[in-house]
């Protein structure tokens, strides 16, 4: 960016957080969870499952190394073909994601809020809602 345009990024940012922060209704508010989420514990066991299937299919397709697979798109695309393949309902699959990541029932398209974080961080907050531990590093 020129140095005019970084300025008016900066402008912008702060015009958006500011109307966040005093105008936006809750539903709007969306903050990705530092840590895992009290309520995880309150998912049923076809969605821990799901979301095990979910890491295990990011890792596959090399969400972690491949920009490709890390893309809004393509984490859509995973989504629906592992609630599919697990037989799970896609409110109950989304449902998970988002208790996961945001600590509420809903969100923005999950796909491209999977995208904006960092690959690692999904699967292991993935592997982590499901119940698993991750391997030690070798």
């Amino acid at each position: 960016l020129s140095a005019d345009e970084a300025v008016d990024l900066e402008r912008r940012t702060a015009a958006a957080r500011a109307w966040l922060e005093a105008y936006a209704p809750e539903r709007s508010r969306i903050v990705v969870q530092e840590r895992l989420p009290e309520e995880v514990r309150e998912l049923g066991e076809d969605q821990r499952l799901y979301l095990g299937a979910l890491a295990i299919a990011a890792e596959k397709a090399g969400a972690g190394t491949d920009p490709a697979a890390a893309t809004g798109e393509a984490w859509q695309g995973r989504i629906f073909e592992v609630a599919q393949a697990a037989a799970i309902p896609t409110g109950r699959a989304f449902g998970a994601l988002y208790v996961a990541f945001l600590d509420r029932i809903n969100g923005p398209r999950a796909g491209w809020l999977l995208s904006s974080l960092d690959p690692a961080f999904v699967i292991h907050r993935l592997r982590e809602a499901a119940g698993w531990q991750d391997a030690p590093a070798a």
